[in-house]
């Protein structure tokens, strides 16, 4: 029997999840698909590495495989390609796809604040690389037309909003609100300070994380 399902991404009129098998039953993950409207599962590609997978508008399947490799796989031929983007993409964080299918997104160096790398990326398949933002990025949506939200990290754990632009144009603050998050979750590369944008662009949903605590602790006359 299937354990659990660990990622949910809404692709056309379907669910696509990547799902764990229980040990008791030989375990391995899929990715796999269920209509919205219900029905049996139905198992794309096994083996699912990436947990942090996208559904681009176009309905292609974006990971990661076991390597690192950046592969896109076509929904209606069955088909996986292997995407021609930089090796330091095999570092990245939630890969997203663009609009039209022609670029992906990546966070490099999550959690790391003084880091010469640090920032999202965007990569289009024939150009080097290209930093659209310069700095501590603990998530980011796509926004509607040609527009990435993304939350910018802070010591304070209050992240700050942007939006900006797929070809790195008119980087905007676009809400007073500051977002409290868990800087753990950030610092380890966890991927768990999510946000996501209505396809208007009026409406920004995220999840606080409570903000997680270490005490050092000492025992005194041990022998």
């Amino acid at each position: 029997m299937w354990q659990k399902c660990r990622t949910l991404v809404f692709g056309p009129i379907a669910l696509i999840s990547r799902s764990a098998r229980s040990s008791s039953d030989g375990g391995g993950t899929e990715y796999r698909r269920v209509a919205i409207s219900g029905g049996t599962p139905q198992t794309l590609l096994g083996n699912a590495a990436d947990y942090n997978f996208d559904v681009g508008p176009d309905g292609r399947l974006l990971f990661r495989d076991a390597d690192g490799r950046v592969q896109s796989y076509d929904l209606s031929s069955q088909q996986t390609r292997q995407l021609a983007v930089s090796p330091q993409s095999q570092n990245g964080e939630l890969l997203r796809s663009s609009p039209d299918g022609q670029a992906v997104a990546y966070i490099l160096s999550a959690g790391a604040e003084n880091d010469p790398l640090a920032g999202l990326w965007v990569e289009d398949f024939k150009s080097p690389p290209r930093r659209v933002f310069h700095g501590w990025v603990t998530s980011y949506a796509r926004g509607p037309g040609d527009e990435i939200f993304l939350q910018e990290g802070k010591a304070d754990l209050q992240g700050v909003l942007w939006k900006v632009g797929w070809d790195g144009h008119g980087l905007t603050r676009v809400a007073t609100k500051r977002l409290v998050y868990s800087y753990w979750a950030a610092a380890k590369g966890l991927g768990q300070n999510y946000i996501d944008v209505s396809p208007d662009g009026r409406h920004l949903v995220f999840g606080s994380q409570e903000v997680q605590q270490a005490n050092i602790g000492m025992i005194e006359n041990v022998r």
